[in-house]
């Protein structure tokens, strides 16, 4: 081959490259946002941890570091919750899970049924690979909590979402 014919199969496998993974990035946002939306309308019971929460996440390191951040919790025993995270950045977003150990809240200013939780995951992102691990408190309003990840710390705060079925109710 000559140069120009290898220079030209390169731009092409890197174009589709790029094709490729920002179709996964497109196609990986798509389910979560329908994964949440179906978490905002279901039957769950308000009294529930589970469903969604939605909110904002600060690093430490950095005041213009933040951005939005939405979470589906999902109970996956007694006293164990999965977090379905997915944040945003400059433009970027990411999506992680980690299995967050509950157990009753110590602290007060929390309302009745309040859980304390503490959960570690593997990160695997765009930018890098590495480990995530979060603790905090959480009710049936709000989720409040301190991480630390192999590339940032800070904190988050989210409030539960309302059901779209209540406001629909409200509506009428």
């Amino acid at each position: 081959m000559a140069g120009a014919e290898v220079i030209v199969l390169q731009m092409k496998n890197f174009l589709r490259a790029v094709f490729c993974v920002s179709l996964a990035l497109v196609a990986g946002c798509s389910s979560y946002d329908k994964r949440f939306a179906a978490a905002t309308d279901s039957d769950v019971k308000r009294q529930s941890l589970e469903g969604a929460y939605s909110g904002r996440w600060s690093s430490a390191r950095s005041s213009a570091w933040g951005g939005s951040l939405r979470c589906i919790l999902t109970k996956v025993s007694v006293a164990d919750y999965r977090a379905d995270f997915h944040a945003t950045w400059h433009g970027f977003s990411s999506t992680h899970s980690v299995v967050l150990h509950t157990k009753p809240a110590l602290r007060k200013g929390f309302e009745k049924g309040a859980r304390d939780f503490a959960g570690t995951s593997a990160l695997h992102t765009i930018i890098g690979a590495g480990t995530y691990s979060c603790m905090g408190t959480m009710s049936t309003r709000t989720m409040r909590a301190c991480y630390d990840a192999t590339y940032d710390k800070g904190t988050f705060e989210m409030t539960r979402v309302p059901s779209q079925g209540a406001a629909k109710v409200g509506a009428h």
